[in-house]
């Protein structure tokens, strides 16, 4: 079945209530800018997609504070803390360098010292981008971050991976 809107990416999450009329704090992903005007926004309600309307949209530089249709109150903006924001894919502006996570999928991670550690199986966001991965069969999230990406292949990613980090997952 065809999807009633564009194909969506995800450009933040609502952070928190901004006054008492409704407005929300939006903090954007690392090197993505969006600048919407009549189009809609996309908040997930139970994994689908929900469109708003904007009445306001203040860019704040990696934040944003936006007043949405019909959320007119400090306690209906509450209801959307935490929730990831989605916007067309199309109309998204990138910084250079910069990488869609579904990118990543697939490719298979190595470790500072060209050691194999797994294959990217998603990249999440947690206020911060976390890859999954399976390693001797446990689940391992490791950060994704300007500071653990040390280099990029079409096959894979080198990451700097926390002292510790394996061992505390593996149980070892």
């Amino acid at each position: 079945m065809k999807s009633l809107f564009p194909p969506l990416i995800a450009v933040g999450w609502v952070s928190k209530t901004h006054g008492y009329k409704g407005e929300i704090k939006i903090v954007l992903t690392e090197g993505i800018s969006i600048k919407p005007n009549k189009e809609p926004v996309f908040i997930e309600w139970d994994k689908k997609p929900v469109p708003y309307f904007l009445e306001k949209w203040a860019d704040q530089g990696g934040q944003a504070i936006a007043k949405l249709k019909n959320i007119d109150s400090e306690t209906a903006a509450a209801e959307l803390t935490g929730k990831a924001l989605f916007f067309e894919e199309k109309k998204v502006k990138r910084a250079k360098g910069s990488f869609d996570e579904k990118e990543l999928i697939g490719l298979q991670i190595t470790d500072q010292n060209g050691h194999p550690v797994g294959e990217v199986l998603a990249v999440e966001n947690y206020n911060q981008l976390v890859i999954q991965t399976i390693v001797n069969g446990k689940e391992v999230l490791l950060p994704l971050n300007e500071d653990t990406l040390l280099k990029r292949t079409k096959t894979s990613i080198q990451l700097l991976i926390p002292e510790g980090l394996l061992e505390f997952y593996l149980g070892e």
